[in-house]
């Protein structure tokens, strides 16, 4: 079983170029042809989960830069996200701004470390078994993650629609209808444990900071907007696990982030609990835009 499984954690690679399972979202379908167009890198690429996708208009921070995000990027899928980067830029851009939201780091962390070039080793099987009762096979057999691509690539006919038409920037647009003044939010969200926040939860964070560090790209991570509804509520409930998960990212970043989650207060800039409509997006950008002139050069 062991060398079944090491046949195709050998393969790994090959999928990189292709977008299935969740890669064949189809605003990253078409993020990703923007990028593979660019004849010259970008100078600045904002990544992330949909908070990103729909909260940052690239056109008004920088004429050239562009918004790489995919909506649902789970931290685990962050190695696949470099990869398939390093596949279609042409060059290195001079500064990578990262925003995810803390549900995308609930998901054990080593299971996609198989991009990373080494399958998982004990001591991260074994922390991930105690933080997480139910310990899946992935964990074991890094080889069962690659494995389903190929079943993915098999279902995936790409039919997807095209349902949101992305700018040649990068942003889609959410549309301007503001949220009402209390929100809910996906059940979900509330049913997590309290203390679910732990150490493992960052390994793939802090191996993509260290790749792209490596290349030399200045690197920053957005705690990004959320509606003042749901924000109190979520930090009534996860308050310290919040303060843990972003005291861990911050730790990653030493220090180079941007904690914007209590910059926009008016429920009108919000499409739900965690997105902003195109007016938030427009003030955010430009909030964003000048951040970055005010660092120093």
């Amino acid at each position: 079983m062991l060398l079944w499984d090491r046949s195709f954690f050998a393969q790994r690679r090959r999928f990189v170029k292709l977008d299935v399972g969740a890669w064949n979202d189809s605003e990253w379908i078409q993020r990703r042809a923007l990028l593979q167009a660019r004849p010259q890198p970008p100078p600045i690429l904002f990544l992330g989960d949909s908070c990103m996708a729909y909260g940052i208009r690239p056109g008004l921070i920088d004429p050239l830069a562009l918004n790489m995000a995919r909506p649902g990027l789970q931290s685990n899928e962050l190695g696949e996200l470099y990869l398939k980067l390093r596949n279609d830029l042409k060059g290195t851009p001079r500064a990578v701004y990262l925003g995810m939201m803390w549900f995308e780091f609930y998901e054990a962390e080593s299971e996609a470390s198989f991009l990373d070039g080494h399958p998982v080793g004990l001591g991260t099987i074994l922390r991930d078994y105690y933080e997480r009762r139910q310990l899946s096979q992935q964990l074991v057999f890094p080889g069962t993650r690659v494995l389903r691509y190929g079943v993915d690539k098999g279902l995936d006919r790409n039919l997807k629609p095209m349902s949101v038409r992305v700018d040649p920037d990068g942003y889609a647009p959410l549309g301007d209808q503001p949220a009402p003044a209390v929100v809910s939010a996906p059940v979900q969200f509330y049913q997590k444990e309290e203390g679910w926040f732990g150490p493992s939860k960052m390994v793939n964070l802090a191996a993509f900071h260290r790749h792209l560090s490596e290349m030399g790209v200045e690197q920053t991570f957005i705690f990004m907007p959320m509606h003042p509804h749901y924000r109190k509520v979520y930090r009534a409930k996860f308050g310290e696990d919040h303060k843990r998960w972003k005291a861990a990212v911050t730790a990653v970043y030493v220090g180079r982030v941007l904690d914007l989650e209590d910059v926009l207060p008016e429920a009108k800039y919000y499409r739900d609990a965690t997105h902003l409509n195109r007016e938030g997006a427009e003030v955010f950008s430009r909030m964003i835009g000048e951040r970055i002139a005010e660092r120093p050069k």
